[in-house]
């Protein structure tokens, strides 16, 4: 239970990392 928690916890903790990394791109792509 508590391991299947923190499972889904890492996977939408990577989620929004990989959002933030497409976003800081796209502001780099703009400033470019």
């Amino acid at each position: 239970e508590d391991t299947g928690l923190a499972v889904s916890m890492l996977d939408n903790l990577s989620k929004v990392t990989r959002f933030d990394m497409i976003i800081m791109c796209l502001l780099d792509a703009d400033r470019a």
